[in-house]
């Protein structure tokens, strides 16, 4: 029979002296010495070896269980990142820039529909305030006017308007649709749009001043104009803007 070692042999005598009539932290004493000595002896001859905590082994209520944990290798681990987390944190990476890419665009597109709805605004009031200046300043009658040509869909007329000398000059225009824009026609400047993205422009005249007075579709005469001017601009979306406007001195 195999003689215990010299560091195994006092636990194990001492744990026999005393028997079971110890108290038992006493007992749990000897054990926890028991597998020390154990430890010791084993790690003695496999330095390569790493035992399991002696807690734990007391826990078990199991001494012999240390040769289980003397069998594992040490584990040795190089510094560095693993295989997995360095794919967790590219996939992450790619997932981030995607995300900023497309609020990017977001915001990218927001701001064009902003910057066009501004746009169009801003030309909707400028157009209206020319009209109300052009209109407002129609002359018929007078040597070089040209007469009032009133249709349903085109007017021409004479009108004062301000020039960049700074005094307004008399020039004759024509409103009317054209390729989809509300546009003002005649010299210097040719063709100017006041409204992009029109369906239809339909002109309407006023008669007579009175509750009971109607509007006329068209109106021709070399020597008067019409009490006021209603326009309805007609879009795409079956959106319609009708504009009022007193015509010269009769307005």
């Amino acid at each position: 029979m195999n003689t215990p070692r010299a560091g195994v042999a006092q636990p194990i005598r001492r744990f026999r002296r005393l028997g079971w009539a110890e108290p038992i932290h006493r007992l749990r004493g000897l054990e926890r010495d028991f597998i020390s000595a154990f430890q010791v002896s084993c790690a003695s001859r496999r330095p390569d070896l790493t035992p399991c905590p002696p807690l734990r082994q007391a826990e078990r209520g199991n001494p012999c269980a240390v040769f289980c944990s003397l069998t594992r290798p040490l584990a040795h681990r190089a510094p560095g990142f693993t295989l997995i987390e360095v794919m967790l944190a590219v996939s992450l990476s790619g997932v981030v820039v995607l995300v900023g890419a497309l609020l990017w665009r977001q915001s990218l597109a927001a701001s064009a529909v902003l910057a066009n709805h501004r746009e169009a605004v801003d030309r909707r009031g400028g157009a209206r305030r020319w009209l109300q200046v052009a209109i407002g300043s129609i002359e018929v009658g007078a040597p070089g006017d040209a007469p009032f040509m009133g249709h349903p869909d085109q007017v021409s007329f004479s009108t004062w308007l301000p020039t960049a000398a700074g005094w307004p000059e008399r020039q004759a225009v024509t409103l009317g649709a054209d390729g989809g824009k509300f546009r003002v026609a005649g010299p210097p400047s040719n063709s100017i749009p006041l409204v992009n993205g029109v369906a239809s422009v339909g002109f309407d005249y006023l008669l007579e001043p009175g509750l009971n007075s109607q509007w006329a579709s068209s109106w021709e005469s070399p020597v008067s104009a019409p009490l006021a001017m209603r326009i309805r601009i007609t879009y795409p979306d079956l959106r319609a803007d009708t504009l009022l406007f007193l015509v010269g001195g009769r307005g």
